[in-house]
């Protein structure tokens, strides 16, 4: 006679089959196929394995959803792993989440754990351990625990990682500004930068002042970010600027008005720094000064005619072409670029006798040259704008010349008489002398021009009335 079996048995005997032969592997593996979804078949087998010491066997394919076990099985599962194997901890931690397992237990274990190891300094069974209670912190709902572990780890992934996860703990490392920088500088200031709302730039500022080129980086990643956020330290990056990132300062100086122009001035001239010093005397007003660094110091004539031109003061033009016609090796490069700016001729005239120029016929074609262009240019410009002005002011008059609509009842202003009159109310020749303004107001032009020739009753007229009248003394009517 045949028996009948249930599959779970025969499922559950075949797996009692592998054990006993110590196919472990190969029964860990085919636990899903067999148990699927059946919590108290898990709960059975689970501690079947724990009782042969088979954790590691059987823990990659412990369900943690669909079943979920009991919290029991998983903690004594990470206990196990406690003492056996802290790398396969950290990685079930990683892992599993929290509210499967007994937090609490698992904290306390890790702790005596490591209360028992004392003091015999940071190993690497020592980092798993906090590493394992780094996380088990913050799943505990303490990340500021956490993120004290992680730091004195030296671990950035992890600790910027879970500063970004919590944002409360912007308020926690407010004061450690400096050891997140030595930590991991790019990333601080990237985090620091985002967060000026809960950490203010000031106070960052204050534990900065002893290490300029952190200080520097700070600021100037913030200006990158918000011009405005730091404004209240623009005159301390003027100097940060000179000390640690040159090429920036130029830049910053024109996009800031945030600091004082006189201590900007004074700090340049201690470093002889003369572009910076040309802007800044540029935006004080000294622009003699400034044009006369450009050609003393520094010698750049075409900087000098772009700087005469953004000034456009005749005089500037004038020492500069009297400056330039006394040194010999400047002569060549004001006729090379000054041709679109000034009279050649003028240049020209001023050029001293005998005075040797390297290629000056060639200078002199091209600076005629540019000159002609400049102004066709500006004769073109000037026939486009007259054309737009004429364009315009057609369309004003042609606007202004259009019929008023004026009412069938409508009466002088002044006399109070009718304004229209004929057959059926349409004005029939010859047609009165009516003025009519925008608004709708009309008057009898005999009776408005005996009026205003008195200057009392001129001053009496509404001002509005002058905005809307019609120009000329007879407007044309389309009566209703």
């Amino acid at each position: 006679e045949l028996k009948r079996h249930k599959l779970p048995d025969l499922g559950e005997r075949y797996l009692g089959q592998l054990t006993e032969a110590g196919e472990f592997e190969k029964a860990a593996a085919l636990c899903p196929r067999l148990l699927r979804d059946k919590a108290e078949l898990w709960h059975k087998w689970a501690d079947v394995f724990c009782r042969i010491h088979q954790h590691r066997v059987i823990v990659p394919f412990l369900p943690i959803r669909n079943p979920t076990l009991s919290p029991e099985t998983y903690t004594q599962m990470l206990l196990h792993f406690l003492n056996a194997d802290t790398d396969t901890l950290v990685r079930l931690l990683g892992e599993w989440p929290a509210a499967i397992y007994h937090v609490a237990a698992v904290v306390d274990a890790v702790q005596a754990k490591m209360d028992a190891a004392g003091g015999a300094g940071v190993d690497e069974k020592s980092t798993k351990l906090l590493e394992a209670l780094a996380q088990l912190q913050e799943a505990r709902g303490e990340p500021q625990h956490a993120l004290d572990i992680y730091m004195k780890l030296k671990r950035a992934d992890q600790a910027f990682a879970l500063i970004d996860k919590h944002e409360d703990l912007h308020l926690a490392i407010r004061d450690r500004v400096p050891e997140l920088l030595a930590f991991d500088r790019s990333r601080a200031v990237r985090m620091l930068v985002g967060a000026v709302d809960t950490i203010a730039p000031a106070h960052v500022v204050a534990q900065l002042r002893a290490s300029p080129r952190l200080l520097h980086v700070y600021l100037d990643a913030l200006f990158d970010k918000d011009p405005k956020a730091g404004a209240a330290f623009h005159e301390l990056q003027v100097g940060l600027y000179a000390d640690f990132d040159y090429p920036k300062l130029l830049n910053f100086l024109e996009q800031s008005s945030n600091y004082r122009l006189d201590v900007a001035l004074k700090l340049c001239e201690q470093r002889r720094l003369y572009p910076e010093m040309v802007f800044v005397l540029g935006r004080m007003g000294n622009a003699k000064q400034a044009l006369a660094l450009l050609l003393e110091q520094i010698r750049d004539v075409p900087q000098a005619i772009l700087f005469c031109q953004s000034q456009g003061e005749e005089e500037l033009w004038e020492s500069l072409i009297s400056h330039c016609l006394s040194r010999p090796d400047l002569v060549a490069p004001l006729l090379n670029d000054i041709g679109a700016h000034v009279d050649p001729v003028k240049v020209v005239k001023r050029i001293p006798l005998g005075m040797r120029i390297e290629g000056l016929r060639e200078k002199i074609k091209k600076i005629i040259s540019d000159y002609h262009l400049h102004m066709s240019l500006r004769e073109g410009c000037e026939k486009i704008l007259k054309s737009d002005v004429v364009g315009l002011a057609r369309r004003a008059n042609k606007q202004q010349r259009r019929a008023v609509r004026l009412d069938a009842s409508a009466r002088c202003g002044i006399t109070g008489a009718a304004v229209v009159r004929g057959k059926d109310n349409f004005l029939l020749p010859p047609y009165p002398d009516v003025v009519v303004f925008f608004g709708g107001r009309a008057f009898q032009e005999e009776a408005l021009v005996s009026l205003c020739q008195s200057e009392k009753a001129a001053a009496a007229l509404k001002p509005g009335l002058k905005k809307e009248a019609i120009t000329g003394s007879r407007a044309a009517l389309a009566a209703r």
